[in-house]
């Protein structure tokens, strides 16, 4: 017989190996066993945890007592061990899906953050060229004042600055469409909502600003048609 058929070796077969003499004691401990505690001893005899040696020391019943409950309730050695071999496999399977879920999250995290500063940057740098696009076309037209020529004259060259502006809005705006922008909220940024009553004070400077801002518009409105007179 071989090494792996021993360790398949029934419990008749096994009390065999070494005589034990089965006192009142060891009797009447089995019989004082729970249900329950009967139950783990024959899980970790079919699962081919451990032997007939073991469990008899670690829960004080005799080899004899345990062969016989076992014959009669037909349990064997390690008839069971395919599902503690599943198992194993079930646990690394899910130790390996577990990290790889991590690793998932964290890629997931990495880019998140990744994409914040893509768009932070992308705003930044269509702000900067389109500042850029303003400076220019001032710059042309001082020169254009500065000189005594007509706006007419510098027509052609505030086309182009005005192509080339779209060309950076179109650019900025396809930047940020990919980045998907718009779903970015900064929630630090967003402002406080304070809801509360305004006083005879507000209402007044209120007021004040308002009338203050049509005395404004119509000084605009004289200037512009003080221009139009004098064209």
């Amino acid at each position: 017989m071989s090494a792996d058929e021993e360790d398949i070796t029934g419990p008749e077969n096994e009390v065999e190996e070494e005589e034990e003499v089965e006192t009142e004691e060891s009797r009447s401990a089995g019989s004082r066993l729970s249900e329950e505690t009967w139950a783990e001893i024959e899980n970790a005899y079919e699962l081919g945890t451990k032997k007939m040696p073991e469990l008899s020391k670690e829960y004080g019943v005799s080899r004899q007592s345990i062969s016989r409950r076992f014959k009669t309730r037909n349990i064997s050695f390690g008839t069971r061990a395919h599902e503690l071999r599943q198992a194993q496999a079930n646990g690394v399977k899910a130790a390996a899906a577990s990290k790889a879920g991590q690793a998932a999250i964290q890629a997931a995290e990495s880019f998140a953050d990744q994409r914040r500063e893509w768009v932070e940057e992308s705003r930044v740098d269509g702000y900067k060229s389109l500042h850029q696009v303003q400076l220019i076309a001032k710059k042309q037209v001082a020169e254009a004042i500065r000189n005594n020529r007509p706006m007419a004259s510098i027509d052609d060259d505030l086309k182009a600055v005005a192509r080339y502006q779209k060309i950076l809005i179109d650019n900025v705006n396809t930047r940020l469409g990919i980045l998907n922008a718009d779903a970015i909220v900064d929630e630090a940024s967003l402002p406080e909502l304070l809801i509360r009553d305004i006083t005879d004070e507000e209402i007044h400077a209120i007021q004040t600003n308002a009338d203050q801002d049509d005395d404004d518009g119509e000084i605009i409105d004289e200037v512009i048609d003080a221009s139009l007179r004098d064209a």
